[in-house]
C-alpha cells in the first residue's frame, strides 16, 4: 500500500481564494507521480518457533500502536498456513529455555 502527496482542501475546486486572514487557499499542485510517503514496516517479533511432526508453530508478537500476540501454525509437506489465531500470552505455555 502506497501513500500519495496529494492533497486538496474541500471546495475549492480549481480555483485559488485568499481567505481573510490574506493567505491564499485552494488546491496544492499534485506531484507529478505517486510516490512512497513513508515504506511499509515489518513490526513482527518471532517470539518462539517450535515443530512437532510435520507441523510448525509461531508463536509472534505484532507491536503497532497496542500488540498482538499471535500464533501460526503451518502444514509443512503442504507448506500451508492451517491457521493463524489472535493468542493471550497467559494462555501459552512457558517458553523453552534460554528465552
Amino acid at each position: 500500500m502506497e501513500a500519495t502527496a496529494t492533497r486538496r482542501f474541500a471546495g475549492q475546486g480549481d480555483r485559488e481564494r485568499q481567505g481573510a486572514d490574506g493567505h491564499h487557499h485552494g488546491e496544492l499542485p499534485d506531484e507529478p507521480e505517486p510516490r512512497l510517503v513513508h515504506a511499509p514496516e515489518d513490526y513482527t517479533t518471532n517470539l518462539e518457533v517450535r515443530v512437532k511432526g510435520s507441523t510448525l508453530y509461531v508463536y509472534r508478537a505484532v507491536i503497532l500502536l497496542w500488540t498482538e500476540y499471535r500464533l501460526a501454525v503451518y502444514d509443512l509437506p503442504n507448506r500451508k498456513l492451517q491457521m493463524d489465531l489472535l493468542v493471550a500470552p497467559e494462555d501459552m505455555p512457558p517458553r523453552a529455555e534460554g528465552h
